[in-house]
């Protein structure tokens, strides 16, 4: 595990991970966090002690930007904090919060007026520590030999989940947009002790709070979505039609991120079987925190009837759920028109055979394997959506169910015609 960059802060350094540790919630298991192993590479800012520096020109790595030290920063100036405004998706309703001078911090960069600490980045991502407050650990984090990353769980939940909604789109045929890295901010004071928002205006990031509980992988992927569509199109979003769109679109992201997770796929199995129509994968938010009662904030195979009406959130239910109906039509398809032999090439994972055998429910092995296959499918057909969302400046639910379909021409699902299904689902 080599280092790759020394900062000239005492025993503080960048260093590029091949594979890290964190105790992470999943889209599958967001009851608890559990400590989960995923693979590099990325770039974290942390600790050294216990580890030999290497520092030879050829072994650098040097940030993609000129980081400024904490004595470079002019003392009299204090932090401006830039809430997203109304009308903007995933925005919150507008704070006031106080400007305090930050504190001392080895190494922070500079984005607009908010001075952040370094926590991890790759490519795609950038997640920062806001470091403003006093209240806020200045540290950065420390690394063990293991790998485990200590003090720096939070950032890399909010970066793991992150991740995980831009390898869905990548794996289904879709890069990211815009060509700088994502930005996340931990900590931000707008968000307190509430959910992420997407701020959409310059410069643009995803707050979110310090506190864990907030840090649903639900949460995040929501506002990659809104990051995702606002880098694809830059829709006007003074409008309710707009703005329920993109929390329909947004929503959606999470839910074919969820369906990646082998575990969120057995939920929905084992709910079918239970004869519950709700599942971890329509669930959105669930186990969210105490105050939540184990409620998700939405449930897309449960729509609310009425509710205010100029709620974007829940108008763009009226996408969701029928993209979460088309999973259920293609599956449902699979399993009759399909036999085992069709399915021999789609893997059964091990822990996926030991739920089936303890639940001693009718749930079989093939089951599995044609949901799997309606997962892929469905989540194929809405990233390609993308390509077929009209260049005007506004979006409406009409649009994207448009856009899906056309894109449900460009795909097949074996033994069912997909564009019928497509069709039966946004009816």
């Amino acid at each position: 595990m080599p280092a790759v960059s020394v900062n000239s802060s005492p025993g503080a350094a960048y260093r590029e991970l091949e594979k890290y540790s964190c105790f992470y919630r999943s889209h599958g298991c967001p009851e608890n966090k559990r400590l989960t192993e995923f693979a590099g590479p990325i770039s974290i800012y942390c600790q050294t002690d216990g580890f030999e520096s290497r520092e030879a020109s050829s072994d650098l790595y040097l940030p993609k930007e000129q980081y400024r030290t904490e004595t470079e920063a002019k003392p009299e100036a204090a932090p401006r904090v830039l809430p997203p405004a109304a009308d903007e998706p995933g925005g919150n309703k507008k704070e006031s919060v106080s400007s305090v001078a930050h504190g001392g911090a080895p190494q922070k960069k500079y984005l607009g007026a908010l001075p952040l600490e370094l926590a991890v980045e790759n490519q795609d991502l950038q997640v920062w520590r806001y470091a403003a407050s006093s209240s806020l650990e200045d540290r950065p984090p420390s690394l063990e030999r293991s790998g485990r990353i200590d003090k720096a769980d939070g950032c890399l939940q909010s970066f793991s989940a992150a991740r995980a909604t831009l390898d869905t789109f990548r794996r289904c045929g879709a890069e990211l947009q815009g060509g700088e890295p994502l930005t996340l901010i931990v900590g931000h004071p707008q968000v307190g002790g509430s959910l992420p928002f997407y701020r959409s205006a310059a410069p643009k990031y995803i707050a979110v709070s310090q506190n864990e509980e907030f840090m649903h992988p639900d949460f995040i992927s929501h506002e990659v979505g809104h990051a995702i569509l606002d880098r694809s199109r830059q829709y006007d979003c003074s409008s309710l039609k707009t703005l329920a769109a993109h929390e329909a679109f947004a929503d959606s992201c999470a839910f074919i991120t969820s369906l990646q997770d082998r575990e969120a796929l057995w939920d929905i199995l084992l709910q079918e079987a239970l004869g519950n129509a709700s599942s971890r994968a329509s669930e959105l938010g669930e186990f969210w925190g105490p105050q939540s009662r184990n409620a998700p904030v939405r449930d897309l195979a449960s729509p609310a009837e009425g509710g205010e009406k100029s709620d974007p959130h829940l108008n763009g239910l009226r996408f969701s759920s029928k993209l979460y109906r088309l999973l259920q039509l293609c599956s449902q398809s699979c399993r009759e028109k399909l036999t085992p032999r069709d399915c021999a090439g789609i893997e059964v994972p091990d822990e996926i055979f030991l739920h089936i055998l303890q639940s001693g429910l009718p749930i079989h092995p093939f089951d599995y394997q044609c949901l799997s296959l309606a997962a892929q499918t469905v989540s194929r057909v809405f990233v390609n959506s993308l390509n077929f969302l009209p260049q005007t400046p506004e979006l409406s639910l009409d649009d994207l169910q448009s856009a899906v379909k056309e894109s449900a021409r460009r795909f097949s699902l074996p033994g069912a015609d997909l564009n019928a299904l497509a069709e039966a689902a946004f009816s």
